[in-house]
Formats: C-alpha cells, structure tokens, sequence
C-alpha cells in the first residue's frame, strides 16, 4: 500500500474558504456603529456616577474636616 501525499498545488489551499468568502458578515457597519455609540453612552454613564460617588465623598471629607477644626 502506498502512502498517501499532498500534491504541491494543494498544500497551501483551502477549500472551504470559498464558502467563507461568501457567507454575510456578522454585523454591518450600521450596526457596528450603534453597538460602539451604545457602549460609548453606557461608559459615559458610569462615569458621571462614579465622578458623583467622587464629588460626594469629598463633600463628606470636607464636612468632617470643617468639625474637626
């Protein structure tokens, strides 16, 4: 029995990436564009509350150095 070998031509293909090639995107540029303005506004969010966890805590600190004095 001989032993099987990959012809030159072939080593370097694939077959499957005509299928690949041809199947749709996940998203469009539409949609990517949303999803990364959502996430934008999502993160701008959570950063106005930390800033106000911020903002509030040094109002607390503030207090209570105006007692200690």
């Amino acid at each position: 029995m001989s032993c099987l070998v990959t012809h030159a031509k072939n080593a370097n293909q694939h077959p499957g990436q005509v299928v690949l090639d041809l199947k749709q995107k996940k998203h469009t540029s539409e949609q990517k564009q949303a999803d990364d303005a959502q996430a934008e506004t999502m993160q701008k969010g959570q950063e106005a509350v930390r800033q106000h966890d911020i903002d509030h805590l040094a109002s607390i600190m503030d207090e209570s150095a105006q007692k200690e004095a």
